[in-house]
């Protein structure tokens, strides 16, 4: 369940973050979702304990961080609906993993489960600081709550003993598993806040199965979120329309390459009409020299680098690395006419003269 439901969050986090992306980009309308949201957020749960009203005796004995809310419930008792609602997460959470059995409605549990549910796949990639582990958590308590809640009233013929919260505790792991396709790291957490040992097993196995079966569908939540903002990432595997190309099949062609020493129109012509980020460098003859970064070229024209005035000794790995991560860009540098058409540029100083090379028959 974990699994299934961890894909789904990711698919529709992902198709909701696109929206975003093409049409939330103005500061304003980004903070007009900010509101939207939070007020849908409060209308939802409003609404909810409202129409849904669940009263249960108070327990005795109930956390003590936790604060229950009446409301409309008579004397001595409290509103199930509104304290998932408007608890904080965390006493939430706690409930679900120590009140007793039979002391949550099933049909509450679902019914704030999935209202919550959507709730979290809009509030991630808001602009605002959010995270995914507490909501996640939450989720994954709910419905292992509403599961062992379940399995106790109605398959009475297994004795699941006392201890309900324990169905909580793998819906967390589950949940949270499917979601962010942890495993090792994640059983860890959970077993550190927990400090208990004595689920450690069934909870590697849960979130093994949760994380494996995510992956039969999507990405984990980081990595759809890594290749949506064009973080450079590089996976385990090639995908599987990848694993029988060859480099032929993905060579640009016609190549365009650069002398050891090159005229700046030149230079300047094919940096405007090309986007690749590094280039082969070869000897007039054609002969393979080496490759040199379309970054490192941009910092040579940046520092006015040229062949024969005094300032070419001045070209060290140094002063490249002084402009890392933010190279210049095109349209940041200009030239007059006459310099355009009368210097050169040397690579020899700054070019990689052992890069990697690959056959073209390479897979």
């Amino acid at each position: 369940i974990g699994g299934l439901l961890g894909a789904l969050y990711v698919q529709l986090n992902l198709l909701y973050t696109k929206v975003r992306l093409s049409f939330f980009q103005n500061r304003y309308v980004k903070v007009f979702d900010v509101i939207y949201i939070s007020g849908l957020g409060a209308a939802i749960g409003s609404t909810m304990f409202l129409l849904w009203n669940d009263c249960i005796e108070l327990p005795v004995e109930r956390h003590k961080s936790s604060h229950p809310l009446q409301l409309s419930c008579p004397g001595g008792q409290y509103h199930v609906m509104a304290n998932l609602w408007f608890a904080t997460p965390e006493d939430v959470a706690k409930d679900l993993l120590h009140a007793k059995p039979e002391q949550y409605d099933i049909n509450t549990l679902l019914v704030f489960g999935i209202c919550y549910f959507l709730m979290a796949v809009s509030t991630y990639g808001l602009s605002v600081s959010s995270g995914i582990f507490v909501p996640s958590i939450l989720i994954g308590c709910t419905w292992g709550r509403a599961l062992g809640e379940f399995l106790v009233r109605y398959v009475t013929f297994v004795d699941w003993g006392e201890d309900v919260g324990k169905f909580a505790l793998f819906g967390a792991a589950a949940q949270l598993s499917g979601n962010v396709r942890m495993m090792v790291s994640l059983t860890l957490i959970i077993i550190e806040s927990t400090g208990n040992l004595t689920y450690s097993f069934p909870i590697v196995i849960v979130c093994m199965i949760a994380k494996y079966t995510g992956d039969y569908f999507n990405d984990g939540l980081y990595d759809v979120h890594s290749e949506l903002n064009g973080v450079p990432y590089l996976p385990w595997q090639p995908p599987v329309n990848y694993r029988s190309l060859i480099a032929r099949d993905i060579m640009t062609s016609p190549l365009c390459v650069f002398e050891v020493e090159n005229s700046l129109e030149y230079v300047w012509d094919v940096l405007k009409l090309t986007s690749h980020n590094g280039f082969p460098v070869v000897e007039p003859g054609g002969r393979f020299e080496g490759i040199i970064l379309r970054d490192h070229i941009l910092a040579m024209l940046h520092f006015r680098i040229f062949k024969g005035d005094d300032n070419q000794e001045e070209m060290t790995w140094d002063k490249l690395r002084s402009l890392y991560p933010r190279f210049p860009r095109e349209n940041s540098i200009s030239f007059t006419e006459e310099c355009i058409k009368t210097k050169k540029l040397d690579f020899s100083r700054i070019m990689n003269h052992s890069p990697y090379t690959v056959n073209v028959d390479m897979s």
